[in-house]
């Protein structure tokens, strides 16, 4: 069973939490951060989103906006 922390999302709110909750992150702040999370996960032989990691790889910039777009991230879906 993978863990909440092995995810990018996961990794990506604790980066945000750890950051003191920043209000206004955009898509584009917040991709940043998942590309640099993946690229951690990458480095620890983990590949939680393949999908993400080969749209990023081919610089499908589309997808990864819609994929940051489609996460449950509280500062770009509030409710």
């Amino acid at each position: 069973m993978r863990k909440w922390k092995d995810s990018i999302r996961g990794r990506v709110i604790s980066v945000w939490e750890k950051r003191g909750r920043p209000e206004g992150w955009s898509v584009q702040q917040t991709l940043a951060v998942c590309i640099e999370v993946d690229e951690e996960l990458r480095a620890a032989g983990c590949e939680p989103a393949p999908r993400f990691r080969e749209a990023n790889t081919l610089g499908n910039q589309k997808y990864l906006t819609n994929w940051v777009q489609g996460r449950d991230f509280s500062w770009l879906n509030p409710r």
